[in-house]
């Protein structure tokens, strides 16, 4: 008996005709010796899941259009350990029939059983198919429809998958799921690209294109998510205002941590709140929206911001940054390193590089931090708060960095007027260069710029200026010592 191996799709068979692929031990089947048709109009669940639940390891969908049902609130559900692939990315399309209105949280495909916190499943992988959700023919826009869902899934692998027109997500990792996710695309969603939630121990997302979903491309909320590795994808939200990429936990008492965000290239926004030991790496960042490329929110303990290029783009709206940190009360501050990055505005004025309100420590050394070049009275490419009454914003160190071209001063250092409860414990700005090329930063620095005596000890040591940066100093905070209050508050100032 002559049997076909996985990979030989034409040869035994007469040409164009997808037929049973079926390995020496019998562990793989086709759909279409289960009954599916693939015409884009017949419903084919019924036979797709026949051939998921025969028990074979491998399921194969030959290149056609697959229209899928629902049976009460679900599509197709996959067992643990078994495979289903199709023919081409392109080719094996399963499409969505319109979901009847009563039935909510309809998902096309689905690991495991069918129900409610189902029992954990292992080793499910799904590769080379394109999901559709036919959100034009959709009764309604429920948004808890998803493409693919995974939930109490340990081991869960999805590449080569194209997620598209989903009045939900297009993937879903959800409850315990661990995900292995590689070369796949979301597209044209109503919602998220991708959502992780629920608790999500580990797992990968990487070499991957997000791009045109209505809410977030990349969305991590409403559960601790830790140790992911997300590398080299495409997090492109240009048609939206909305963040590009958000990044939580549950709480301040139950936060994601442990993440490596390395080497993707952004468009928009990047949000993190309620997280601990965060890497946001060696990425690039086009922000044409009005939010930060980077904020840190809240409670945020060890974010590092190291080795990325990260430009705004916008005009629209005043006082933005390219790196906001923002604390909002005692207990609920960030705490971040920002080293190593190049942080450009270009356009708008009224811009920031790093807004610092309300921290805890703050690191801020080795960038090159470039400003539009256009004046705006009281903006600095380093602008640090103490904004926070009852959590004193401890330390922030401004060192080794090129600061150019902002739109009044390089650095400064504000607090809360008339409210000497809200304080800067200790800034160090030294060993900077501070450069003007427009006529627009023609003083470096100034320490105390609404007079809200914020500041209680500040180094300022070894500092560069040049160009049109003449002026070390505005205000009244010059020389080398000078006694601040009866408080003994001090600055300690030198060349």
């Amino acid at each position: 008996m002559i049997v076909c191996g996985i990979v030989l799709l034409s040869g035994c068979e007469e040409a164009g005709v997808a037929r049973e692929v079926q390995s020496l031990d019998g562990s793989t089947v086709n759909v279409r010796d289960f009954g599916a048709v693939g015409d884009g109009t017949h419903d084919d669940r019924a036979a797709i899941q026949a051939a998921l639940n025969s028990g074979a390891s491998f399921v194969l969908v030959p290149n056609g259009t697959y229209a899928i049902g629902t049976l009460g609130a679900c599509n197709l559900s996959i067992p643990e350990k078994v495979t289903l692939y199709g023919e081409s990315r392109e080719g094996a399309i399963l499409l969505q029939l319109p979901v009847p209105v009563q039935f909510t949280s309809v998902r096309l495909l689905r690991t495991g059983q069918c129900q409610n916190n189902p029992p954990l499943t292992r080793d499910v992988t799904v590769h080379d198919l394109t999901l559709d959700g036919n959100k034009a023919s959709q009764p309604n826009n429920d948004e808890h429809r998803a493409g693919f869902f995974a939930t109490a899934a340990e081991n869960v692998y999805v590449h080569h998958v194209t997620s598209r027109n989903f009045t939900g997500d297009g993937f879903y990792f959800y409850n315990n799921t661990i995900p292995h996710v590689d070369h796949v695309l979301a597209t044209g969603n109503v919602r998220d690209g991708l959502m992780l939630s629920g608790g999500v121990p580990s797992g990968s997302i990487t070499d991957s294109t997000f791009i045109g979903n209505a809410a977030q491309q990349f969305d991590s909320e409403g559960g601790m998510e830790f140790n992911l590795v997300v590398r080299k994808n495409t997090i492109d939200g240009t048609g939206s205002n909305d963040y590009a990429m958000t990044v939580s936990g549950l709480s301040d008492a139950q936060r994601s941590g442990g993440w490596l965000i390395d080497q993707n290239t952004i468009n928009g926004g990047v949000f993190f709140v309620w997280t601990s030991n965060m890497l946001f790496t060696s990425n690039t960042v086009m922000n044409p929206t009005t939010k930060p490329a980077v904020t840190g929110w809240r409670s945020n303990d060890g974010l590092v911001i190291r080795g990325n290029t990260l430009t705004n783009t916008q005009t629209s709206v005043a006082s933005s940054a390219v790196v906001f940190l923002g604390g909002t009360g005692p207990g609920a501050v960030p705490s971040a390193v920002v080293s190593d990055n190049t942080l450009i505005v270009q356009g708008k004025a009224q811009s920031y590089g790093v807004r610092a309100e309300g921290c805890g420590t703050l690191d801020v050394r080795r960038n090159t931090i470039i400003g539009p070049g256009l004046p705006a009275p009281g903006y600095a490419g380093v602008a640090l708060r103490a904004s926070v009454t009852g959590q004193d914003f401890q330390t922030a160190y401004v060192r080794d960095n090129i600061i150019r071209n902002w739109g009044a001063l390089g650095v400064t250092i504000t607090g809360i007027k008339d409210n000497p409860a809200a304080r800067l414990d200790t800034a160090d700005v030294s060993y900077n260069t501070f450069d003007d090329t427009a006529g627009t930063m023609l003083t470096a620095m100034n320490l105390d710029s609404d007079g809200a005596h914020a500041a209680k000890d500040v180094r300022v040591v070894g500092n560069t200026l040049s160009g049109g940066c003449t002026t070390l100093m505005s205000g009244t905070m010059t020389g080398t010592h000078t006694q601040r209050t009866v408080t003994a508050d001090r600055w300690v100032i030198t060349p």
